[in-house]
């Protein structure tokens, strides 16, 4: 479980679980304990990152989506992120890897 606060927001980054875990989900406490921490803390603003679109129960964030959006709040849309390709030598790793992953994960 891994927060980024700064100013009046505060970033989800990134969280795991166990095979246990999904028998005993212990993730919606950590939440909402994390959410009332930061609110004491003056964050305005929770940011839990990344849901599946509407209308879309096949897709990779669907399970996420569900365990995000039961917290309530809003859904709020960004520009997707981009990367800034600065050297096509040094950046042909990345898009080997990409490639590879997108492949493997059917995406």
């Amino acid at each position: 479980y891994v927060l980024f606060p700064y100013g009046n927001e505060a970033e989800y980054f990134e969280a795991a679980s166990t095979d246990l875990n999904r028998k005993m989900p212990g993730a919606y406490a950590l939440q909402w304990q994390g959410m009332k921490d930061l609110k004491e803390k003056g964050i305005k603003r929770y940011n839990l990152w990344g849901i599946a679109p509407p209308n879309q129960p096949n897709h990779r964030y669907a399970g996420v989506t569900t365990f995000k959006t039961g917290f309530g709040g809003e859904a709020v849309e960004f520009v997707p992120a981009h990367d800034i390709v600065i050297s096509k030598i040094k950046y042909l790793p990345n898009i080997v890897v990409e490639t590879i992953r997108k492949k493997r994960r059917h995406l």
